[in-house]
């Protein structure tokens, strides 16, 4: 019976190099960046007043004279998941409120303070 003895190798071994391929997604970025924007959200909503199907107006005269007195709340986004596809603003404010004008006959959307409830 033969006992064979098995020795490691002395060669160096080759170092494992990854390269970034350009144009790759940071999984780990998109994660922290939804995180961080659902926190906004729902820092967002810690100051609504309204609730969905509610009749507010504008908080100004600027928003009074564009849309009316009697605009009613259809939507409230709740989650950085329900946001959809829309960019991100850059002021940091998302549009969470999906509202209708009854003087304009048609939906917008806007932040929560922008409408206060009647």
């Amino acid at each position: 019976m033969t006992i064979y003895t098995i020795y490691p190798s002395l060669k160096p071994k080759p170092a494992i190099t990854y390269t970034p391929v350009k144009g790759a997604i940071n999984y780990g970025e998109l994660w922290r960046q939804s995180k961080e924007r659902d926190a906004i959200i729902k820092e967002e909503l810690k100051d609504l007043n309204y609730v969905e199907g509610q009749i507010c107006k504008p908080y100004n005269k600027e928003g009074e004279e564009k849309y009316g007195t009697n605009i009613r709340v259809e939507k409230i986004c709740d989650s950085y998941v329900k946001y959809g596809k829309d960019d991100w603003p850059k002021t940091g404010r998302p549009f969470l409120v999906t509202a209708y004008s009854e003087k304009t006959q048609q939906r917008f959307n806007c932040t929560v303070n922008f409408l206060v409830p009647l």
